[in-house]
């Protein structure tokens, strides 16, 4: 497949005659495994960058086998890594089919619609409700993958450590940002292995271990300290708040070590750039206390914790 097809992307609106060409390629036996992975690489690295083509928010895109295509590989990739380190190659192709769902979900998620008919039930009422059948999200965050995310997140993530750029935190992070975005994912599902990873070593140990020098977070850093928490707050169920309820104790406990080595800097009127990500992060670990103390179930731990 000539890969310089993928680049005139840019300047032309047939999605679907280039989708129709990825698939022949990637159902032809002549090319290994690698090859399929190379162009699927090079293909969701350049779809991520347009955001402009209206052919993406077209049924017949959204229905197209290109993203069948990309939805299981990603979810092999996710199974993959959960257990067994990836290839260069597979990272790559784990990175950047992340970029693309991410594009995809948080600026095209949704079919183009005539505002005067499509969507009024006066002028259309059989077809009210049929141009909001099909997003993205539905195509990539399947019952399947769902499963496959909390299972990384408790039996991985929240367990072991990796380098601060490490793939599976660019990846997680970037999946858990698309969820507080849209704020539309099941949280009954997800909630209690998003509050193990809070509850892990790994969350005091980053806000121990945050330097003076750094200009922005980590990926690592950001899915902990900022996504996860953020994700918490989004919580609104009964189901969430008892589950809240059972870590809150530990999050109130974290205050002295945080308090002890951070809150001088917000104080200090002569703070250095640098320090902002500090500043940041300290303010995200109060908003995660303010949110515990604003549900009735968690208030009385405030209290006890006298």
């Amino acid at each position: 497949m000539d890969l310089s097809i993928i680049r005139q992307l840019r300047t032309t609106q047939d999605i679907g005659n280039l989708f129709d060409q990825v698939i022949t390629f990637l159902n032809n036996p002549a090319h290994d495994r690698m090859d399929s992975l190379h162009v699927l690489t090079v293909i969701c690295n350049e779809l991520a960058g347009i955001t402009t083509i209206q052919s993406f928010n077209h049924p017949d895109i959204m229905n197209h086998q290109f993203f069948l295509i990309v939805s299981n590989t990603f979810i092999m990739l996710l199974t993959k890594i959960t257990f067994l380190p990836l290839t260069k190659q597979e990272e790559q192709c784990f990175d950047g089919i992340s970029l693309l769902i991410s594009a995809l979900c948080l600026y095209k998620n949704q079919i183009s619609t005539c505002f005067y008919t499509d969507n009024n039930e006066q002028f259309n009422p059989e077809n009210k409700n049929k141009f909001n059948l099909l997003s993205y999200d539905k195509i990539f965050f399947t019952d399947l993958f769902i499963k496959k995310f909390i299972r990384i997140l408790k039996t991985d993530i929240a367990v072991n450590e990796y380098e601060s750029y490490d793939v599976k935190y660019k990846v997680l992070d970037r999946l858990l940002r698309i969820f507080n975005k849209l704020n539309y994912t099941n949280h009954e599902l997800i909630i209690d292995s998003v509050l193990q990873c809070i509850e892990s070593n790994i969350y005091i140990h980053l806000y121990q271990t945050i330097r003076f020098s750094q200009p922005t977070l980590t990926p690592k850093q950001s899915f902990f300290m900022y996504q996860c928490p953020k994700y918490i707050s989004l919580c609104r169920h009964q189901q969430a708040d008892e589950i809240i309820r059972l870590l809150c104790k530990s999050i109130i406990e974290y205050g002295p070590v945080i308090f002890e080595k951070h809150l001088s800097i917000v104080f200090n009127e002569e703070k250095d750039n640098d320090e902002g990500v500090k500043i940041r992060a300290v303010a995200w670990y109060i908003e995660l206390l303010n949110h515990f103390a604003l549900i009735p179930t968690t208030r009385v731990c405030f209290i006890e914790s006298k």
